[in-house]
């Protein structure tokens, strides 16, 4: 990125205008290139520079998708990222700029930029630097502790959490180990989903992934989205059924439901919902009244017609 600065055309040049959420305040004594970002005529000049740019090159908007809730601060507290589950997003709120293929090739070159900066002993002395000051490790702690590598660059070097925890002597209870295995299958199966949705539909359905690749999202026909919502298998009081904690910001959109067995590698049932409602958990039985009015997915083959047929109707 700091090369590309370099590059961009000297002022005077008319540049698209970032989002004005976007554009930093002006580091001191940093070499930059002047760009005007205003109007051609009569419009203010701010100079570009590398954080700049990762913004530009970042930010979802560009995409044509509107984004809120990214940041949080509390009064008299530091400003903090919010997860991007808890991210409120309206997918083609206005007319993009840049194709969605063009922007994941784009963060996913930004990621291998990332992953050049962290070598494996540099990773285990930070990882040791937090089991000692917290007296413990989990997927949650090291992505809320700043200062380190993200998932992606983790499973570049060791593999899983659980093999970089065996490197600094960290072991994990039985029921988190059991835990770490039922969601490294489940994260197998959301993956070859994804594969198999697109090999069934090469020109209609784009797999898309959330940032840290823990979510799919379907992309039809540039047009509209349907999220992947994979459900466990549980036992209440009333008998089996199945349970799944939607993301807050896609409860309101089509939903392909998959209800998997108890060993979390296959799929059982597929439904299609035309939205889930805004419950924060969902418990669903085989014969309850959620389940009996969503539409049910014989046949994968079947998907793209089916979630064809619920967007035009949400949207007459």
């Amino acid at each position: 990125m700091r090369k590309a600065s370099t590059r961009l055309p000297e002022q005077g040049t008319q540049t698209p205008s970032p989002a004005p959420d976007l554009i930093p305040a002006e580091p001191k004594n940093q070499p930059r290139t002047h760009i005007a970002i205003g109007p051609a005529n009569g419009g203010t000049s701010k100079p570009w520079n590398v954080v700049t740019i990762e913004h530009v090159l970042t930010n979802p908007k560009y995409t044509g998708c509107n984004v809120w809730h990214r940041f949080t601060q509390r009064l008299d507290t530091p400003r903090k990222r919010v997860d991007p589950r808890f991210w409120i997003k309206k997918a083609f709120a206005f007319p993009p700029i840049v194709d969605q293929y063009t922007f994941d090739r784009a963060q996913a070159t930004l990621q291998t930029m990332r992953d050049s900066h962290w070598s494996s002993e540099r990773i285990l002395k930070r990882i040791r630097r937090l089991l000692k000051a917290k007296g413990e490790l989990s997927e949650r702690l090291l992505q809320e502790a700043r200062g380190m590598p993200c998932t992606n660059t983790i499973h570049k070097h060791f593999g899983t959490y659980q093999q970089l925890y065996e490197k600094v002597g960290f072991k994990l209870a039985p029921v988190h180990v059991l835990k770490v295995e039922q969601a490294q299958r489940s994260a197998r199966l959301r993956q070859a989903l994804g594969h198999q949705l697109e090999s069934l539909f090469p020109n209609h359905v784009v797999v898309t992934l959330s940032w840290r690749g823990k979510r799919s999202i379907l992309r039809i026909d540039d047009t509209f989205t349907v999220s992947i919502l994979f459900c466990r298998k549980a036992q209440s009081g009333k008998g089996p059924c199945w349970e799944a904690q939607p993301a807050l910001a896609e409860r309101d959109g089509i939903t392909l439901i998959c209800l998997l067995n108890g060993t979390y590698d296959r799929v059982l049932h597929y439904y299609v919902a035309r939205k889930l409602g805004q419950w924060e958990s969902l418990r669903m039985y085989r014969n309850g009244p959620f389940l009996r009015g969503t539409a049910k997915l014989d046949r994968l083959s079947d998907f793209y017609s089916l979630a064809t047929r619920i967007w035009e109707k949400r949207s007459a």
